[in-house]
């Protein structure tokens, strides 16, 4: 499939959720657990080093005192891209590294 093509709800999930994302929305959403604010905060800081710019991306990370939740929507869109999936794959791949 190439990039400029419209994936379909069912690419989308097939794809994103062996990874631990859901598709809701027209965005891509997941969450890690984390043992305090301060360990949540700790991920996000070493997840943002790690990504870099993302911009032409939404990407956004909610805080929480147990956990970290991520959305990455295409900005200026409500769909999926495949440089999202792209993204999602590049954070899980992170995630994993971390043993999360």
């Amino acid at each position: 499939m190439d990039e400029g093509s419209r994936l379909t709800r069912q690419e989308i999930s097939e794809t994103a959720t062996g990874w631990g994302w859901r598709h809701i929305l027209g965005a891509l959403v997941t969450f890690v657990r984390a043992g305090s604010v301060g360990e949540a905060a700790d991920l996000t800081a070493r997840m943002t080093a790690f990504l870099g710019d993302v911009s032409g991306h939404r990407f956004r990370i909610d805080l929480r005192a147990d956990r970290v939740i991520m959305t990455i929507e295409a900005a200026g869109a409500m769909r999926v891209s495949r440089r999202d999936i792209e993204l999602a794959q590049r954070i899980s791949s992170f995630m994993g590294t971390l043993g999360l």
